[in-house]
């Protein structure tokens, strides 16, 4: 699996689920199953392309909004490469 760790948020990928940790004091965990996920998206604004960072949303098929978001994550096209990855066995990560 991977981990993205920042300031009060954790973002971790593994091979069952993508989950989202936020808050240092009060803290709220939102995760999706990975055989669950069915849209991921990807947003960046124009400083956000400039500086290589960008917001990754990802929903399943119990709704219709986005459940875990992963957001200023560095490398984010390649970080979503790797969670449509994950949801397909036996294809290549990014990074492997």
């Amino acid at each position: 699996g991977v981990a993205i760790i920042r300031l009060g948020r954790s973002y971790r990928i593994t091979d069952q689920r993508v989950a989202a940790r936020r808050g240092m004091l009060a803290k709220s965990l939102s995760e999706v199953e990975i055989k669950d996920i069915r849209n991921i998206t990807l947003e960046q604004s124009f400083f956000q392309r400039l500086v290589g960072v960008g917001d990754i949303g990802i929903s399943s098929a119990g709704g219709e909004e986005v459940e875990v978001t992963f957001e200023g994550i560095s490398g984010a096209e390649a970080v979503k490469e790797r969670i449509r990855a994950a949801r397909r066995p036996g294809e290549a990560s990014v990074g492997e």
